[in-house]
């Protein structure tokens, strides 16, 4: 991964300023194997695999 690679042009009326009213309908990218997967959030628990790990951030 290189510092280049979060460089792009992100046009602010594609920000969200609220959450979605139905969070489970928010929106969810999804990248394995360098293939990308455009999602929804209800579709997180079917990616998970054993062993994975889940790190929470709340600041």
């Amino acid at each position: 991964m290189q510092r280049s690679d979060f460089f792009y042009v992100l046009p602010p009326h594609l920000i969200a300023q609220f959450p979605s009213r139905l969070r489970r309908g928010s929106r969810l990218l999804s990248v394995q194997a360098g293939q990308l997967q455009d999602l929804q959030f209800a579709d997180f628990p079917r990616l998970l695999r054993k062993g994975d790990l889940l790190v929470f951030n709340d600041t």
